[in-house]
């Protein structure tokens, strides 16, 4: 996602806030035909469902080594994998690290670390604190320590439907 002009009436002023150091917000007046970060609404929808799909795998993958310490599963574990158990638990952590990490790129396209940058909103550098700051609160609500299944799953399906209305509205107001 990049940054888009965005169409008001020359009456319609947005306002923008910036993020500066110290986390405070700073106003900012944009008037038309000037550059402004925008997102496209319905690819922030894909790259969040792509990122709470991740949550999911990774949440798979960590529960392993929950499960691998947890009474019955663990002898159950053990006696399956015999040797290859420690193998496998740090196999699962790497791949959920990775899936972690893999997940942060759609996160931060979605959230329009890109965009404010491209647009002259925010320097890189902020952006990507910034971008981490929410990444790890998306965490702590849909993947975190604890298993949050129902959380990530209400949050796909809420994604879906908003994403199915937004294309809704867009085609019948193509076709008006």
């Amino acid at each position: 996602m990049s940054a888009k002009k965005i169409k008001v009436g020359p009456n319609q002023p947005a306002l923008f806030t910036s993020v500066g150091p110290g986390h405070t917000a700073n106003p900012i007046l944009w008037r038309p035909g000037e550059k402004a970060a925008a997102v496209n609404i319905v690819e922030r929808d894909q790259r969040l469902l792509e990122v709470l799909r991740a949550f999911g795998k990774i949440s798979q993958k960590r529960g392993l080594a929950k499960a691998i310490v947890t009474p019955p599963r663990d002898m159950e574990l053990i006696n399956r994998w015999g040797a290859n158990t420690d193998e496998r638990v740090a196999r699962a952590l790497k791949n959920a690290d990775e899936a972690e990490k893999a997940a942060k790129w759609p996160f931060s396209f979605a959230t329009g670390r890109f965009a404010v940058v491209e647009s002259g909103l925010l320097t890189n550098e902020a952006s990507v604190e910034l971008t981490n700051e929410m990444f790890n609160d998306y965490i702590s609500i849909y993947a975190g320590p604890n298993d949050h299944q129902e959380a990530r799953d209400a949050e796909i399906r809420r994604l879906e439907r908003h994403s199915k209305a937004f294309i809704k509205a867009q085609s019948s107001q193509k076709a008006s």
